[in-house]
């Protein structure tokens, strides 16, 4: 090598190693004074950040509990079973079992529900529902929860449905303390005197559990006050109606008009303190730690980071020695390199690109439209921020059975292999898409239609979903249903069509796999109202009883065919009342004899809910009709079963007969009526009468539904021995006056006519 090229590269060595040195040694000393100076007040903000979401959420969870609570508490009031305990003194002990599971029901619906109360000021009567009450039903007086009554008694210094914070002991199981928020909807009888009241008890414990990502959030100093100062909320420090009124950091805290943090001496001890604005109710959200745990390590990290900084700088300038040495001899490598971190930038790219579209999709990012153009540009995605759009969400159909074929790194592939044969497809009709993994079984599509003749638009898009799902079928053997949603006029439209997409999705269950679904054409479904069929029920279970398997899949194949023409709301309507409608019939079977131990109401419902088509609902009730078939028909005789039969064809033609009866039935017969009267209830669960009755209401209901007869006409054609017997016993066995029944499904009827 000639004394030029080593000159020249001793020069360009000098010159590196220079500029490294200089680099590192300005770096460090501005970042470690700048980390110095600045190590406390970062360290406040984030914890104040970090502290303000979790206290955010908390607040999140108090609105979503007062939604839940007062949606309830109306559910309940409406409720035709509940009306008979809350506002009347009935004591009839079916209406209150029935209005009891009711109750039982409503509770259930919420994680949030401690307990529910009915109370009704005539009788001086509690109806509970909570996992600590001995009784379901007590006297005013007797009544675990005398903090409620109360309130009941001073009933007008808390709003309607608005939280009331208490602390209460129980005694059962154990002797415990239970923290709620109670909600209170009061109905005032017209004489003024008389208030009956629904009771919600929300828990205080569940409600901090499901709203802090903070571990134990009780011990660690997150508690919650009202605009007076008082603690509603449960702490270690500051147990449940703790008064802190008159401390002077709480009063600092309520001149407050927005969240914010400081710190303050509290009890001699020096503490960092946060807090959220005032929410709706006045409520505040608090962390309080002492400063000194917060700041330990900084100023532990303080002395540290000269120490830090000179060792780091002296083996920068080793490090920078050795690399200037080097770098002259390898740039081929370092291309090289650039080259591979090129291609892992691209790898990048995708994945902040699907991060970015998802949390936009899904409502999560919120930014302005100027500023998420500029993301969408930077991670390559086309979509123009400022046209409409619509979103096509696919899912992939039978994913239960998906999932347990494939382990997670090859739905993965086969969910990239869908992907791109959606963009392909859909390339050639729209210039900007963008395809984008929503988890599980879901990948939403987003389309920027600017451009597109709107003629040809909905055609276009069927066209595309209809050849993607056949070569799906054909090359992966995987079938997927699609959602149009309707149009957004910007990018800021994307999580209500998003939303909307997911809610048409139910409507796979009628349409079926593979299928396509537009969500302007399921608005017809949710203008019908859908009128629940309560003697196809009763059929049903009859059928059930005398294990005609046949005929009870023929009924609940209609009932869940005829309820798919409503919308979704009214199917899980009619599955709720199918599920515990078999559910008491179990429990009837098994009363008399025949032990069923296979049905499990959770495991059904367990099903129900991963049922993606209207066969599969089916199948899940057939399933449960063979087994008890075989139960029942393993202890039936044929013999027993006509005779059976016989009584109940005589019941059906004599039903017109006033004198009608057990021993008339037994004296057509020529049989004893004890006999006939055990054997029919053996074999069907009921006794005659009930069945005599039956038979005569639904012929009633007929009669008032089809005919213009008068209501006394019609008792004595359906074989009641008076009118004022068959009003009373009408409205008993199904809530309502036989004219009120007859007006009320005439406007139904009509209406949707």
């Amino acid at each position: 090598m000639s004394i030029f090229n080593i000159e020249k590269d001793r020069k360009i060595h000098i010159s590196i190693f220079v500029a490294l040195i200089s680099t590192v040694a300005i770096s460090i000393l501005i970042i470690s004074s700048i980390l110095y100076f600045n190590f406390e007040d970062i360290l406040r903000n984030k914890i104040f950040n970090y502290t303000l979401n979790n206290l955010s959420q908390t607040g999140q969870s108090t609105e979503m509990m007062s939604g839940i609570a007062n949606r309830i508490s109306k559910q309940i009031y409406n409720d035709i079973h509940i009306s008979e305990i809350l506002n009347y003194t009935t004591k009839d002990i079916i209406e209150i079992n029935a209005a009891l599971l009711q109750l039982n029901y409503y509770r259930n619906t919420s994680e949030f529900i401690d307990s529910i109360y009915i109370y009704n000021d005539r009788s001086k009567t509690f109806y509970n529902s909570s996992d600590v009450g001995r009784n379901a039903i007590q006297n005013k007086k007797d009544f675990y929860d005398q903090d409620i009554v109360k309130v009941i008694e001073n009933y007008g210094e808390y709003p309607s449905m608005m939280p009331i914070p208490r602390s209460i002991s129980v005694e059962y199981p154990v002797e415990k303390k239970v923290n709620m928020y109670t909600y209170l909807l009061y109905d005032i009888l017209s004489n003024g005197k008389e208030k009956n009241m629904i009771v919600i008890n929300m828990s205080e414990d569940k409600l901090h559990k499901n709203s802090l990502d903070t571990g134990n959030s009780r011990n660690r100093g997150y508690f919650m006050i009202d605009r007076n100062g008082i603690v509603i909320s449960d702490n270690i420090k500051y147990p449940m109606l703790t008064d802190l009124s008159k401390e002077s950091y709480i009063n600092k805290i309520l001149k407050y008009k927005s969240s914010g943090y400081f710190v303050s001496d509290i009890n001699g001890i020096k503490s960092f303190i946060s807090f959220t604005a005032p929410d709706y109710l006045g409520w505040r959200y608090l962390y309080i730690v002492p400063y000194g745990d917060i700041t330990r390590e900084v100023t532990m990290m303080k002395k540290t980071t000269v120490t830090i900084g000179f060792c780091i700088l002296i083996f920068g300038l080793t490090i920078s020695y050795i690399l200037s040495r080097k770098i002259v001899n390898k740039v081929d490598n370092l291309l090289l390199q650039l080259k591979r971190l090129t291609s892992e930038k691209k790898d990048s790219i995708y994945k902040l690109r699907q991060e970015y579209v998802r949390n936009i999709i899904l409502g999560e990012e919120k930014d302005e439209p100027a500023n998420i153009q500029e993301r969408f540009d930077t991670y390559g995605v086309k979509i123009d921020v400022r046209n409409k759009i619509k979103i096509i969400l696919f899912r992939i159909d039978n994913y239960r059975e998906f999932t347990k074929k494939y382990n997670n790194k090859d739905r993965n592939l086969f969910k990239f292999a869908i992907m791109n044969n959606i963009n392909e497809t859909f390339s050639k009709d729209f210039f900007r898409i963008q395809s984008v993994d929503m988890y599980e079984d879901r990948i939403a599509l987003l389309l920027d239609i600017s451009g597109v003749d709107m003629g040809k638009l909905y055609n276009s898009i069927d066209d595309d979903i209809r050849n993607i799902q056949n070569t799906l079928m054909e090359s992966l053997k995987i079938s997927i249903t699609a959602v149009v949603s309707d149009t957004g006029d910007t990018i800021n439209s994307s999580e209500r069509l998003y939303k909307q997409s997911l809610e048409a999705f139910f409507y796979r269950l009628i349409f079926g796999h593979k299928s396509i679904i537009h969500t302007n054409d399921i608005s017809e479904y949710n203008k019908k109202q859908y009128i629940y069929p309560e003697n196809k029920e009763r059929k049903l279970i009859n059928e059930l009883r005398l294990g005609r398997t046949v005929e009870a899949k023929n009924i609940i194949k209609d009932i869940i065919r005829d309820v798919a023409e409503y919308s979704y709301m009214s199917y899980n309507l009619a599955i709720s009342h199918l599920t515990f409608a078999l559910s008491s019939a179990f429990y009837i079977i098994q009363d008399n004899g025949l032990s069923y131990s296979e049905f499990n109401i959770n495991m059904l419902m367990f099903d129900l809910n991963y049922a993606e088509t209207l066969d599969n609902v089916c199948n899940c009730f057939y399933e449960i009709f063979d087994n008890l078939a075989l139960k029942i028909n393993g202890k039936r005789n044929s013999k027993y079963e006509d005779l059976v039969n016989r009584i109940v064809e005589i019941i059906n033609n004599e039903y017109m007969n006033q004198n009608l009866s057990l021993n008339s039935i037994a004296d057509s017969m020529g049989m004893s009526p004890t006999y006939i009267g055990r054997l029919f209830k053996k074999y069907t669960m009921k006794t005659i009468l009930d069945c005599i009755i039956e038979v005569r209401m639904d012929k009633a209901k007929e009669l008032l539904l089809n005919t213009r007869y008068s209501i006394n006409e019609v008792s004595v054609k359906a074989g009641f021995t008076n009118s004022t017997y068959f009003y009373k016993a009408f409205k008993k066995y199904n809530g309502v006056t036989p004219g009120e029944y007859r007006k009320n499904s005439r406007y139904q009827i009509n209406k949707y006519k």
